[in-house]
């Protein structure tokens, strides 16, 4: 039986041979497949060597833990079933090794699995027995203020520092700049100072109820500002930031952004069309915006994206998306993560894990030569929808390879293809372009596969298919494999 033991040591203490002492014991039983044994029953013996790794054992206990469902478990070493010796009497002088046996059947057959030096320490009431017989243990008090008066006092002055600058600072110039930098300045921004107000790096903005923009605004262009409240709204007007920006709890309409490195939360966004570079985008929505090719970089957070195309992001995470487009026929999406409702979008995606879909088409485009669709729900039982996953094979790059694996698909009896492939793979010597469709549920389709593509090796196996019978797989051909599939009908 392959199985693979992670040891993480915490030592409450490593004062083990003083009464009080324990030391705390944790590791991680995972199998071959790097799963966790979960609520297992282990045997788990104790040895402490001395001198070498394979020396006497001084003393010797055994435990039964039962792991969590993360296959971890706990024991104190000191306060297990003692077998010989006892924890309190092992001798603090010499080498010591901690050798750890495992019964993974909850019994006694242990079989050897690590074994690690260990240190001992001292309560402040011991003596250390190296120290106690080094001639550092018979220094006094008398012997230190002797040592000290012999160095006398020496007062001595740096020259490059007397003749700098720095010579001159007095304590009152340190409190002056204390006082004026210990924390950001807060400054309140409304329609009837926006335009005349002075603004610092760092500070902090409150924007009083609502500035309405009538041309380029180029007083929030300092670094790490941190501005909340109101709105700001415009006709297509752009706002000039500086490194790291705030936004917080504020309402945008009709504007655009430059800047680096923004972070955007709790906002809201109408008909905007550039966020700047490398944004962060956390708990906020998105309405009816159309973001140029420019906008680049983004992270979107527990957000929500209505009626929007966004053609370059880097992810959405915890997102809902409705009624809209993520990339385009250039730039994918790097990844689409655990969004809970995703419904009548196009996604051009390179990842795509872990979402629940509706009447959503996702693509891999020809120039992404490796690509994930896992672990999703895509329902597509709407008439007249046409395809979920769409992949263009077309191309010449080694080694394309796109795993479609663990989704579960509904689709229309009448209308609905679950993946369409199509393109020509240039490279007809081998079969270096794969399409993966592996251990997937399907239910109803038109075709489970619309394959148009040429010299495109697919794999379609595992899959468990709901309604359907082999041949509405859609697959055959010298570049097809179709391998132990289930039909429930």
């Amino acid at each position: 039986m392959n199985i693979k033991f992670y040891f993480i040591f915490f030592f409450i203490t490593l004062s083990y041979f003083t009464t009080s002492a324990q030391m705390n014991y944790q590791f991680v039983m995972l199998n071959a497949n790097n799963e966790p044994y979960e609520t297992t029953l282990l045997g788990v013996q104790i040895k402490i060597r001395l001198g070498s790794a394979s020396g006497t054992v001084a003393y010797q206990e055994t435990h039964s833990v039962i792991t969590d469902e993360f296959g971890r478990a706990n024991l104190i070493i000191g306060q297990g079933t003692p077998i010989s010796g006892t924890y309190v009497g092992i001798t603090r002088t010499g080498l010591h090794f901690l050798a750890v046996e495992v019964d993974i059947t909850g019994g006694n057959n242990y079989q050897p699995f690590t074994t690690s030096q260990i240190f001992p320490a001292f309560k402040a009431n011991e003596i250390d027995p190296i120290f106690g017989a080094s001639p550092a243990s018979t220094i006094t008090t008398t012997d230190i203020n002797n040592w000290n008066n012999d160095l006398g006092i020496i007062t001595e002055t740096d020259p490059v520092f007397i003749n700098s600058p720095a010579n001159t600072i007095t304590q009152t110039n340190i409190s002056q700049w204390n006082s004026n930098q210990s924390s950001p300045r807060l400054k309140t921004v409304s329609q009837s100072n926006y335009q005349s107000i002075t603004i610092d790096n760092n500070d902090k903005i409150l924007i009083d109820g609502t500035i309405t923009l009538t041309s380029n605004y180029t007083k929030f262009n300092k670094s790490r500002l941190n501005i909340s409240g109101g709105s700001i709204v415009g006709t297509g007007q752009v706002i000039s930031l500086g490194l790291g920006a705030t936004f917080e709890n504020v309402w945008f309409d009709s504007i655009s952004f430059t800047g680096v490195d923004i972070v955007f939360k709790n906002c809201f966004f109408e008909n905007v069309s550039d966020l700047g570079s490398n944004c962060s985008i956390l708990g906020s929505t998105m309405n009816s915006s159309n973001l140029t090719i420019n906008s680049t970089g983004h992270n979107f957070i527990s957000s929500s994206i209505n009626f929007s195309s966004i053609p370059r992001s880097n992810s959405f995470n915890n997102c809902e998306i409705d009624n809209s487009f993520l990339g385009n026929f250039d730039y994918s999406i790097k990844s689409i993560n655990g969004c809970y409702s995703i419904d009548k979008s196009l996604i051009f995606a390179e990842n795509f894990t872990s979402n629940i879909c509706s009447e959503t088409t996702v693509r891999v485009d020809n120039s992404i030569n490796k690509a994930n669709i896992a672990n999703n729900i895509f329902d597509e039982e709407k008439t007249g929808e046409l395809f979920i996953i769409v992949m263009d094979r077309s191309g010449s790059n080694s080694g394309s390879q796109i795993n479609i694996s663990n989704n579960v698909f509904f689709g229309s009896s009448t209308s609905v293809d679950h993946i369409r492939i199509f393109g020509t793979y240039s490279d007809t010597s081998t079969k270096n372009a794969s399409v993966f469709i592996n251990s997937n549920t399907f239910t109803r389709a038109n075709d489970v596969v619309s394959n148009g593509s040429t010299n495109v090796h697919i794999i379609f196996t595992n899959n468990v298919l709901n309604l359907l019978t082999s041949a509405d797989i859609g697959l055959s051909g010298a570049y097809t494999q179709v391998l132990n599939n289930i039909f429930l009908n």
